[in-house]
């Protein structure tokens, strides 16, 4: 059985595979922004996501094939063509990066796996590494704009490492 799509209302669809959530793995990847905090200008809630560098062709295959076939069902939903969907799209997967946003119930964990007691936000991280279980949620319709919602449930951080002190270092040319 494929990925199922499922009118919750009228600007969203929820996801689920074999009738459970749609969640996979992501390997330990570079994260060179650390998390990043989203002010919307009307001056709603803000929102904190992930931006994380993914290097496994297999991973980066699997993340297209997820978009692709979501896309394929969303042709005719809301009368929308082929084109339509084509042309409405934004993908959280970008030049190799996956967004991925942070919920209340996102919980982060050290890279020995006990939890962290801190809440991530703003530039936190940056330069370093993360390994997460990522959940596609939902197709949200907004704006004459079509998109899939990506969750990370867990994120397992790897500080970044302190770039070395050449100071004391002489080069000859």
């Amino acid at each position: 059985m494929g990925i199922e799509l499922t009118c919750t209302n009228g600007k969203m669809l929820s996801i689920s595979k074999d009738g459970k959530a749609l969640r996979f793995m992501v390997p330990k990847n570079d994260i060179p922004y650390g998390f990043s905090e989203f002010v919307p200008p009307n001056g709603g809630p803000s929102s904190i996501s992930l931006d994380i560098a993914i290097t496994d062709d297999d991973k980066i295959r699997e993340i297209v094939e997820i978009e692709h076939e979501i896309r394929k069902q969303l042709v005719g939903m809301h009368g929308l063509t082929e084109d339509d969907i084509n042309t409405m799209f934004t993908s959280n997967f970008k030049n190799g990066r996956l967004r991925l946003k942070q919920t209340r119930s996102t919980r982060l964990f050290n890279p020995d796996g006990t939890p962290m007691d801190k809440v991530a936000k703003d530039g936190d991280f940056k330069r370093g590494q993360a390994a997460c279980s990522a959940t596609v949620a939902s197709v949200y319709f907004m704006n004459r704009k079509v998109g899939l919602v990506w969750y990370a449930d867990h994120i397992k951080i790897w500080e970044p490492q302190p770039e070395a002190d050449l100071s004391e270092y002489a080069f000859r040319d």
